[in-house]
């Protein structure tokens, strides 16, 4: 089972969706769900081309998941994190654990670099000699590895506080058309670069380009389309060689999509 650590306003509302585990992102990919990477180094903050984990995910990916049974949520509420690190017992055990894993860690490596120097003086034919300098260049050749999960964030999901979050969102307009398209296996994603709510791939965003812009759901019987309107995303598509699609919601929460493509005059 997947797991998504979502943080849940005081309204109900989903603030934030972030995946930690690396073998949840890639199977997540192999559902076509795409995510943003999101983490970096603090200390390199230049070199933010290369982002990693946490998988930051639009809620409506989040819901989508859960809904579907493929992931199982763990909720963090507003001033729940402070709580548990005020709780002066997990923090001793978490304080405790960090410091062993980072013990363990640098005898690792220490005895593999060492092993290593070994085998490159063996084979030059020079016989060992231990230098201060040289602990000094073993020592500043360690590195601290920065965990993938959270310890603190491993709690047991909050079922109640999901099924209100599902039951809030399965009526969400947006929620409604990403559900539909979903459903019939394509790939969604912000879609704002282009002038519309989503954009959507037939594949995988690395091997297709978008096919669609998606306009912002409408009420499906009351909402009015202007003319310029169709005429401007059905030009603007187009243009970047997509299909403009208008998408709408009935009185049944049902989503219907209808597709406009600008053909020219002459």
């Amino acid at each position: 089972m997947l797991r998504i650590n979502i943080s849940v306003g005081d309204d109900g509302r989903v603030t934030s969706a972030v995946v930690f585990d690396l073998e949840d992102v890639k199977s997540l990919r192999e559902l076509g769900v795409c995510g943003v990477l999101c983490g970096s180094l603090p200390t390199l903050a230049q070199q933010n081309v290369f982002l990693s984990v946490p998988l930051r995910l639009m809620t409506e990916e989040a819901v989508w998941l859960i809904e579907r049974g493929l992931a199982q949520a763990t909720v963090t509420r507003p001033g729940t994190l402070l709580e548990k690190l005020g709780d002066k017992h997990l923090a001793e055990r978490v304080a405790r654990e960090s410091k062993l894993e980072l013990e363990n860690s640098l005898i690792r490596q220490t005895q593999y670099k060492r092993e290593q120097h070994q085998l490159k003086l063996k084979k030059l034919g020079i016989d060992e000699i231990r230098r201060e300098t040289d602990e000094r260049l073993l020592e500043s050749s360690l590195f601290l590895e920065t965990a993938n999960d959270s310890r603190v964030l491993r709690d047991e999901q909050d079922e109640l506080i999901v099924e209100r979050m599902i039951e809030r969102y399965s009526r969400e307009p947006h929620y409604l058309t990403y559900a539909k398209l979903k459903d019939q296996g394509y790939v969604v994603s912000p879609g704002a670069r282009f002038g519309g709510k989503y954009i959507v791939y037939p594949g995988d965003p690395l091997r297709f380009h978008s096919h669609m812009v998606v306009s912002e759901p409408m009420d499906y019987q009351d909402d009015v389309i202007e003319f310029r309107d169709i005429m401007n995303g059905s030009r603007l598509s187009t243009a970047v060689k997509k299909i403009w699609v208008l998408s709408g919601i009935d009185s049944q929460d049902q989503a219907h999509l209808f597709s406009v493509e600008w053909a020219g005059f002459g």
